[in-house]
């Protein structure tokens, strides 16, 4: 359960910063285009979204709070949400 949580975590982690990073390179170009804007909006979402557990990117959720204790589970499902949350 952990292996799969950290996995999940570093990839909506990486995509999470690829996706800003490539978002400020194509901000400060002139000629910027509106698909491509669109389109790391959508993917900066998308990784938001993995990283919270959230519908449709929960495939990961529940085989990771089967593994955890009672306390663990709390902070999984409450504390580790606001962050993303708040970004979103």
């Amino acid at each position: 359960a952990s292996l799969k949580y950290f996995l999940t975590q570093a990839l909506a982690s990486a995509t999470l910063l690829f996706s800003i990073i490539f978002t400020a390179l194509t901000f400060s170009m002139i000629h910027s285009l509106l698909i491509s804007n669109l389109f790391l909006n959508t993917l900066i979402n998308s990784s938001l979204l993995l990283k919270m557990g959230a519908a449709p990117f929960h495939f990961w959720f529940p085989g990771v709070m089967e593994g955890l204790t009672w306390n663990n589970g709390l902070i999984l499902m409450t504390w580790q949400k606001i962050a993303p949350l708040i970004l979103l």
